[in-house]
């Protein structure tokens, strides 16, 4: 293991101490290297680990919101009437969509919400 790492430090040399070491962590945990295509982790435990460890926005038993483009939602308003009438217009990253307020008074504005201030 010693070896390894002495390699894998030696083909990283541009690489911070930390980040050195988190990345040879990441491949002797995570990354196959027998036959059968299995990690050491998937062996130890096993199970079918997920490459992305960064998924801390799915609880289980939460529902999912996602809109489609022409759908009709209530897009919620601090200040003034709270929630009000809107068209979507398009999905703007992964939480956000850009929405057509239908009741404005001032013609037809358009504005930016994230998924939690959307209701259909």
């Amino acid at each position: 293991m010693v070896k390894e790492f002495k390699n894998f430090a030696t083909k990283n040399s541009t690489l911070s101490l930390t980040a050195l070491i988190n990345a040879f962590l990441y491949q002797i945990r995570f990354e196959s290297s027998t036959p059968d295509q299995a990690t050491p982790a998937e062996r130890f435990f096993n199970t079918v680990f997920s490459p992305s460890l960064v998924k801390c926005n799915d609880a289980p038993g939460t529902p999912t919101r996602k809109f489609h483009v022409d759908d009709i939602v209530r897009i919620f308003f601090k200040t003034g009437k709270k929630w009000r009438k809107a068209k979507i217009i398009e999905k703007v990253g992964r939480f956000c969509y850009r929405v057509r307020l239908l009741d404005s008074s001032n013609g037809e504005k358009e504005i930016l919400r994230h998924v939690n201030e959307i209701v259909s």
